[in-house]
């Protein structure tokens, strides 16, 4: 069992899946959609970096960043052109690992437990928030920067709410820079350090 159908799951089940082995499931927490992603979100990469997707270069500069549709694209292409489409369980968010004898039992949220001999964690996306104290009666919005899809940063920009983004990671970086770029200013940036270019 493979948790995560990014580009590490997809493409361990491939490799596993050629050596004749058809007993790879692999299981992806939620819808596999570009929507998904937060307002703008590029790689931090070029396009000729990700060598496991050669359709993210198709007609592109190979040296431009990629956008969350074209590697999504990509994505859905790898996974038809190498038959993984039967292996991938959508809404099947695991909750729990656990050693059985010489066997792992999975658990995942709403469905019969599963058994495995060999179980593959992949890196996840899920933003972890933080407990902020007084949030209960904060009367505004406290969400994660990859949970700021189109649709609520228009509606920022429309409204002129205050915004704080906390924190360094390339997703508050991103953040900050859709803001700046659309030439708003109600905005504050909070950082101990960021790793990306801004100190």
């Amino acid at each position: 069992i493979i948790a995560g159908a990014g580009i590490a799951g997809l493409t361990l089940a491939k490799l596993i899946s050629e050596t004749g082995d058809d007993t790879v499931t692999i299981l992806e927490a939620y819808e596999w959609l570009p929507r998904k992603t937060y307002h703008n979100l590029e790689t931090h990469g070029c396009r000729a970096a990700f060598v496991t997707l050669p359709t993210l270069c198709n007609g592109c500069d190979r040296l431009a960043h990629a956008s969350s549709n074209g590697v999504f694209n990509a994505l859905r292409d790898f996974v038809r052109e190498n038959g993984l489409e039967s292996m991938i369980k959508y809404n099947s968010k695991v909750t729990e690992v656990a050693y059985v004898g010489r066997r792992v039992k999975v658990n995942v949220e709403g469905q019969d437990n599963m058994e495995c001999d060999f179980f593959i964690q992949t890196p996840t996306a899920e933003p972890q928030m933080p407990d902020f104290k007084g949030h209960d009666s904060f009367r505004g919005k406290i969400v994660a920067a990859a949970h700021v899809n189109r649709e609520m940063f228009e509606d920022i920009v429309k409204e002129t709410r205050n915004v704080v983004v906390l924190g360094g990671s390339k997703a508050a970086q991103d953040t900050v820079f859709n803001f700046v770029f659309r030439g708003y200013t109600n905005l504050r940036w909070v950082f101990r350090r960021t790793y990306w270019g801004t100190n």
